[in-house]
Parts: C-alpha cells; structure tokens; sequence
C-alpha cells in the first residue's frame, strides 16, 4: 500500500480531520487539507470536503488546495460563493443526494453550522434543534429575522426566546401561531407582510399582543393615508386601521388623534372635534413619549373648529396652542387663516408674517391656500408670500 493513503485504514485520523473542518477556524482546516494530501481522499471525507469548499469559496489558498482533490462534483467549484437563494440550495443539494459519497443533510448542518446559510432548510426538515437554529438567527437588539425563508410553520421553540423583541416573519408560508408565541413578553413589533396568517392567527395576535398590534395597525392606517389618492375608499379602509388600533388599546391618545385625522379628512369634522377632545382629556393622565405633543391636537382641533366655520373656537384652540409653544409654526399660519376668512386684514398679515419667519415654505403653501381667496389681489399679501 502506498504510504501515502493510510487514511484508507486509519478511521481515527479521518475522524480528526472531520473535527478539524467542523471547528469552522481556518488554520484547522488548511491543517486537515494537508493531512488529507499526505493520506489520501477517502469517500467519508467527501461530504467535509464540499462543505469547505463552498464555505471557502472566496478563500484562493483552500479553494485551490480542496478543488486538487480527488472525487469532489466538480459542480460545487461553480456554486461556492452563489449560495444565497433558495434555486441554487435546491440544485447543490440535488448534486449532493446524487452523489453517493455526499451524505446532503450532513452538508446541509456544516454549511448552516459555520455560515449561518440553509436555516429554512435545516428548520423545515429537522436536521438541527429548531432552538439552535433560531438562535443563531437572533440579532442585536434583540430582533428574531424570519425574513423570506418560506417555512411551512413557526416553529413552537420560539416561545424560548422571551428577550424577543423585534419579529420579522414576513414571506413565509404559514397561516397558524403556536400559543408559545405568547411567551414572547418584551415584544415591541411584528412584521407578518406576505405570510398568509388566518383570521385565527390575527386574533391570536391581538390577544397576545395588543399594544404591538394597536401599533401594526395604526402605522397601516397612516401608509394608506400618505400613499392614497386622497379617494374615499382610502380614508375609509384607513379608518378601519386605525378604528381597530383605538379598540385594542381603548385609552390611547395617540390612535385618537390619528382616527381624529382620518375623520377630518372625511369631513366629519364634528365627530373628529368629540374624538380630540377625548384625547386631551386623556393628555393629562398619559404619557405620550413625545409622539403627538399637547399643541399639535390644539391645531388640530383649530381646524376642524374652521371648516364648521365656528372661527371664534378655532381661535380659541390656537390660542391654547401657542401658550404651550409659542413658536408653533403651523398654528400661527392657521390662525392667520381664520382671520383670513373673518377678513381681519392686520391680524391675518401679522401672523401670516410670523409663520413665514418660522418656516419659510408658509409662502408658497399661503399662495395657493382656500382660505386666503380673499386676499389674493391684496398688494400687501401679494409682498408678503412673494408674488
């Protein structure tokens, strides 16, 4: 027997080199490619060897030194470096169940193993305890990313991970929740877009989670909001977002002011004025870590006081306005509005002036603005926005 393949017979020194690669540290691994070079390729380091291969793919000194050797598919010298999509994990792992030397979940467990890569793959057919593999999915911050690996089911064990607090399932296939997803007690959000979760699932959710679905659904009511077409159909499916957040979490004056804005759009704007004035009163007993400030619904409530033309309320929640934030830009140009539209020239100017000193683009908004139809002509206006 040439000397030089003793591997054939010596199965304790094929299993160090198989321990040598699974410790995933680079100087091991030119350390077990040499011994393989100096004892020979043997048909149970195959399935090693394609793993390192592709593993160190962008590696010029391993990828030379594993390619020179013997009974490795030459397709993986092509796919190191392309395992990145679910088309070309089906076609290496098609090579490997072809080739008989290649045991592919093996494969599979030392690619996920030292890359992080085939979790779906591991998860979806049990190669490795579904709290390994979501382990090593977990990143700072605290944020779990199912992001598009297309599993069939949320694994239970995610219920381990109580520090969960960002989680990201969208693009995968399921339509259940396990009930050990309510273990998951520090969470703050959850993206499910793409994943085809069941009316059961969403009241599942909703039970465990209501602050974080509150969240979820006003956010969609606020997207509808800014990319609609300013139809009705838009305002409506958005007041149901945001109605559902106002249910889940009744006492929230944040989702009132948002369903207030809807509201306002509809023009209903009696019902918007009752819903911010609950929110006010809510004001004084919440906090709302600096999300929608006390002046702002004052503003708001201003101009839904406007468009039912009872201008001296609408100067009465500017005023209260700018006692909180004297230097509140957008209740000084809806206050020269309403005097606008009570045709109080001097009281329109002076504070048409001072919103124009806060925020220079009150000119080209006053140029085009309903409410200063009056004062179109006016040289004085005219002056002031630039015309």
């Amino acid at each position: 027997m040439n000397p030089q393949d003793y591997l054939k017979n010596d199965q304790n020194a094929v299993t160090q080199i198989k321990q040598l690669i699974e410790s995933g540290q680079k100087e091991n691994v030119e350390l077990a490619l040499s011994l393989i070079k100096g004892g020979g390729m043997v048909p149970a380091l195959v399935t090693h060897l394609c793993a390192v291969l592709l593993i160190y793919h962008d590696d010029a000194t391993i990828k030379d030194a594993t390619t020179a050797l013997h009974k490795l598919p030459l397709a993986f010298r092509y796919y190191g470096g392309l395992v990145y999509n679910d088309d070309t994990i089906n076609r290496i792992l098609a090579i490997a169940e072809d080739h008989p030397d290649i045991d592919a979940p093996l494969l599979v467990t030392l690619m996920f193993e030292q890359t992080g890569k085939l979790a779906a793959y591991c998860l979806e057919n049990k190669l490795l305890p579904a709290q390994q593999v979501l382990s090593q999915r977990m990143k700072g911050g605290g944020f779990l990313d199912l992001y598009h690996m297309n599993l069939s089911a949320l694994p239970p064990e995610i219920g381990l991970f109580p520090e969960i607090q960002h989680l990201n399932i969208e693009g995968n296939r399921f339509s259940q929740l396990p009930d050990e997803l309510q273990n998951l007690t520090q969470l703050k959000n959850i993206y499910f877009e793409d994943t085809p979760l069941g009316k059961e699932a969403i009241k599942q959710l909703e039970a465990f989670f209501p602050q974080v679905m509150a969240e979820h659904y006003c956010q969609k009511g606020s997207k509808v909001i800014y990319t609609s077409n300013h139809l009705w159909n838009d305002y409506e499916e958005a007041l149901q977002y945001i109605t559902k957040a106002t249910i889940l979490v009744p006492h929230n004056a944040y989702y009132l002011t948002q369903k207030a804005g809807v509201l306002r759009k509809m023009k209903q704007y009696q019902t918007s004025i009752e819903i911010l004035e609950q929110a006010l009163a809510l004001y004084e007993v919440e906090s709302l870590s600096g999300k929608y400030k006390k002046e702002v619904i004052y503003n708001d409530l201003g101009i839904a006081y406007i468009r039912l033309g009872k201008y001296a309320k609408a100067h009465q929640a500017y005023n209260q306005a700018l006692q909180i934030a004297p230097n509140y830009d957008s209740a000084w140009y809806n206050r020269a509005c309403v005097y606008a539209l009570e045709q109080h020239k001097t009281n329109m100017l002076s504070c048409l002036t001072k919103a124009i000193c806060l925020r220079s683009t009150f000119k080209i908004e006053a140029r085009q603005d309903f409410d200063f139809s009056n004062f179109r002509q006016d040289p004085d206006f005219k002056k002031l926005v630039g015309e």
